[in-house]
């Protein structure tokens, strides 16, 4: 049973600890040690305003009982200065208190844990024993029974509580599809000689570390989820889950609207963006004009030739480029007549309401005849294989502007003609 001197310091323990509005009590560690017959309580908390020097509105001295017997725990602010409740300010690093308890009698006590305020979900709360170099935790009722041997405050400094934050996992995702640059930081502040063991999610370890000092940067990962165990003297066990991920693919793709029709000077030319995953495109018509920042540009050329358009499709932080070449054509012939190239002949009239177009060649050939109107529109096709002549008659839809392109023997002829319907 307790003494009577006992119960006074435990009931202004309490007293204390009720003074404090319920608000108020986070962070808060209470110690106890009994013997199974007497207690005694201390208390360690962590506040914001608080100091490492004695704080009137917050510690509380400590007051031995005169019987002998009862057990002592506290801690100090000098040796001479103890401590029932010791309060700090907030940690965000790993910090160190000696907790002092002292005994008149050798034999096992039972220490124990209490949580009267709430920690953060990862605090590490470690007691170590300097005499036997044995580290246990200490948090959420903890309770261990260790024998301790007769001693004097002086002598009573055999233990520490060691308070950490908890590990801080900062990852970074792949920057563009299909990459391998991830990356974490792994932090435990005030945390030195600590270790580390990265896993893949079938817990293959791919990367360790010893000896680490506070901070490490992992670099090179891929897509995916990971565990990071962190171990160390004076922190608990700790396993973090994060996963790596990667932004949507890009994909840049355009088609000429007028594909497979003639490209002639001047004739507008709509670029028809088919990209996917982008937020913003360049387009580089290859001719040097003024590059393109719209989505399906139109663009026209000023003189034949073959260009290389290229499409540059990007979101913040990747770019993908396609690129496809264009051939323009060269101005057209305006009058109707007969003009020959290499040993091709070809005229082209008008015949009441058909348009007649000759091609004769010296040898045997393919011959073809493709007529466009002004939009770039084939509005007419004919091939004859293993020819030497060929004359068609064709009833074009409409008055207007065609061209008239006919292939053999590997030229091209182009005439440019102006239909009259009747």
């Amino acid at each position: 049973m307790k003494t009577f001197y006992s119960k006074i310091i435990s009931i202004i323990l309490v007293n204390i600890l009720i003074s404090f509005s319920a608000s108020a009590i986070t962070d808060a560690l209470k110690v106890k040690i009994s013997d199974g017959t007497y207690t005694d309580e201390a208390v360690v908390r962590f506040l914001p305003n608080a100091t490492n020097n004695f704080d009137g509105s917050y510690d509380a001295w400590k007051m031995f009982s005169p019987n002998a017997a009862v057990p002592a725990v506290f801690t100090n602010i000098d040796p001479q200065s103890h401590l029932s409740i010791n309060a700090l300010p907030s940690f965000t690093k790993q910090t160190s208190i000696d907790l002092y308890i002292k005994v008149s009698t050798s034999g096992p006590y039972t220490i124990q844990s209490l949580e009267t305020g709430t920690f953060l979900q990862g605090v590490s709360i470690m007691l170590e024993d300097k005499m036997t170099g044995i580290i246990y935790k200490f948090r959420k009722g903890s309770s261990y029974t260790i024998n301790l041997f007769a001693n004097t405050i002086a002598t009573a400094n055999r233990f520490v509580l060691h308070f950490s934050p908890p590990t801080n996992i900062i990852s970074t995702n792949v920057t563009c599809y299909g990459l391998a640059n991830g990356a974490i930081t792994v932090t435990k502040s005030g945390n030195s000689n600590w270790q580390y063991e990265l896993k893949d999610n079938t817990g293959t370890v791919i990367n360790s570390g010893n000896n680490i000092n506070e901070i490490t940067t992992i670099t090179g990962l891929n897509v995916g989820t990971y565990f990071i165990e962190t171990t160390s003297a004076f922190t608990s066990h700790d396993t973090t889950t994060f996963a790596i991920i990667q932004p949507n693919v890009i994909v840049a793709d355009f088609e000429i609207d007028s594909a497979g029709s003639m490209i002639i000077p001047y004739v507008p030319i709509l670029f028809q963006n088919y990209s996917s995953g982008a937020s913003s495109y360049t387009w580089n018509f290859g001719d040097g004009a003024t590059q393109s920042t719209l989505q399906s540009p139109i663009h026209q050329y000023s003189a034949p030739g073959t260009y290389v358009v290229t499409l540059t499709a990007s979101n913040l932080t990747c770019t993908v480029t396609y690129s496809n070449t264009i051939i323009v054509h060269p101005f057209l012939t305006t009058n109707v007549g007969s003009v020959s190239q290499e040993q091709n002949t070809v005229s082209v009239f008008q015949e009441n309401e058909m348009l007649v177009v000759n091609s004769q060649t010296q040898y045997p050939t393919l011959i073809q005849i493709n007529i466009y109107n002004t939009l770039g529109q084939n509005v007419y096709s004919y091939s004859q294989n293993n020819t030497v002549s060929v004359s068609e008659s064709v009833n074009l839809p409409a008055t207007g502007t065609y061209f008239v392109s006919v292939f053999a023997n590997n030229n091209i002829i182009t005439k440019k003609i102006i239909y009259q319907s009747r």
